[in-house]
Formats: C-alpha cells, sequence, structure tokens
C-alpha cells in the first residue's frame, strides 16, 4: 500500500487524482472544431492566435507531435508584450548542431483555428531558428494533448476534440519547478524528507503534488504532499512524511505529478 501524507486538498479531482477544472484550459463550446491545414513537404502548418496579458497575435505554426512543449521566436513573444529575462527559467533542447540551452516563459494561451482555445498559461521556449517567414515556432503537445485530434490529408483540414478529463497543466509547469538539496530521516517505520520547491515562472503554482518514490528494498512505497499555492519566482520549504511497509528501502527520488497555475 501506498504511503500518504494527509493534508488539505484545493479543487475537485477526478478518481486518478488529476484536477477537474477543463472549461478554465480549453474553451471548445462544441466540444469539438475544424480548421484547414497547409502543406509544407512532410509538415503540417496551422493558424493560430497567442494571447499575452493585454495583446494578441495572429501567425502560423508548424503543428510538431514530437515537440513536448510549443516554442516561438523573441520577435513573436514581443508582439504580446512580454520578453525574456535573466531569471527565466531554461531547458536544454536538442539541436542538428548539438544541445542548446533555451529560455522558458509563460503567455495567457494559444488558440488554434476560431474554435478551440487552450488558456490558463501556456509555456513557450523561445527559439529564434524555430521560425522561418510567417511560421513562428513549433506547436507543441503541451497544446495538442488537450485535444484528440484527427487529420483529413486529403482535405486538408484538422479535427481536434476536447479530451475529458482534460490533462491539465503539468506539461506547463515542469519547466519551471527545481528542487533544492532535500535529506530523509528514518525513524522506525516513519520516513520524513525536507528539502524545497523554487518556482522559476513568472506566475504562481497552484495544487502542486509531490511524490516520493522510495526504493531499495523489498517494498516500494510512495509518500506524497501537496503544496497549495507557490508565489511567481519563488522558493518553499518542503516536507514529506508518510509511515513505510515493511522491508522498504531508503532511496527516494522526488517528483511532481500534478499541478496548475
Amino acid at each position: 500500500m501506498p504511503c500518504r501524507r494527509s493534508t488539505k486538498r484545493y479543487g475537485s479531482s477526478d478518481r486518478n487524482g488529476r484536477l477537474v477544472d477543463a472549461a478554465s484550459i480549453v474553451a471548445m463550446p462544441s466540444g469539438r472544431a475544424s480548421l484547414r491545414f497547409e502543406k509544407r513537404g512532410t509538415g503540417i502548418v496551422v493558424p493560430v492566435r497567442l494571447y499575452g496579458p493585454t495583446r494578441e497575435l495572429s501567425a502560423k505554426m508548424l503543428f510538431d507531435t514530437g515537440a513536448t512543449l510549443t516554442t516561438i521566436t523573441p520577435e513573436a513573444l514581443g508582439k504580446l508584450g512580454l520578453f525574456s529575462s535573466a531569471s527565466d527559467a531554461t531547458i536544454i533542447t536538442r539541436t542538428a548542431n548539438g544541445r542548446v540551452r533555451r529560455s522558458v516563459t509563460v503567455i495567457d494561451g494559444v488558440s488554434l483555428g476560431k474554435a478551440a482555445r487552450v488558456g490558463g498559461g501556456v509555456a513557450v521556449v523561445l527559439c529564434e531558428p524555430c521560425g522561418s517567414g510567417e511560421v513562428i515556432g513549433l506547436l507543441g503537445l503541451n497544446v495538442s494533448r488537450h485535444f484528440r485530434v484527427t487529420l483529413d490529408h486529403d482535405a486538408g483540414e484538422m479535427t481536434l476534440e476536447a479530451k475529458r478529463p482534460d490533462p491539465g497543466h503539468l506539461f506547463d509547469i515542469r519547466p519551471f519547478v527545481k528542487f533544492g538539496s532535500s535529506r530523509g530521516l528514518v525513524r522506525g517505520p516513519k520516513m520524513t524528507i525536507t528539502g524545497s520547491l523554487q518556482n522559476l515562472a513568472p506566475r504562481a503554482l497552484s495544487d502542486v503534488r509531490i511524490e516520493a518514490k522510495v526504493s531499495g528494498g523489498r517494498s516500494p512505497a510512495t509518500l506524497w504532499t501537496v503544496l497549495p499555492h507557490v508565489a511567481p519566482r519563488s522558493r518553499v520549504p518542503l516536507s514529506i512524511e508518510g509511515l513505510l511497509p515493511t522491508g522498504a528501502g531508503r532511496t527516494y527520488s522526488l517528483s511532481i505529478t500534478r499541478g496548475g497555475w
């Protein structure tokens, strides 16, 4: 049996522990929408609209199911009234010329065509080489995973159906969360893990579930806790505790399994 730490919960969840607030993430009145796409060689280019705090941008993006995160050019970000800074989170991306470190930030949302919008905060990687002409970047899985996508290549039409329950914003927040050094202490059957968590995003995180997978023994275990709120660009203390089953090991790894903006 997994070990759990009792904690106050914020928001409602489905039976898998995922947030059930899809209406605030995906705006799709009919639950289904279609849009025309262009074929560019082996690629698919779709019309999009990007949303910033006060500005919007109509553009085209390459639909890329191999990209975990959406990428846009710094110029496109600037047209939304947003700019990168030295305090931005970064990730390592693989390119034909090797590994490159790029900045990650958050925009308000992305619309595909006129009827399918993903809002509430979408992570974007800044990538100048990802744009070319009217194409400003790659539309990644952190947007497309909110839909079931069907392509009719003969008609040049893409059909989007909103997933229920919605997958949430876990893919978006992961690049912004860093764990500090941590320490595990076992006294009898009880294990306590203390450390810190840093939010590098320019907006607050909510309902962040952190799991500690305990291994190295005959009986693996999972301990967890939930942080209801983590302020923008802040570091907070982290404490996870629970009872270990007989034969459990002492090695653990931390990960985020749920969270939103």
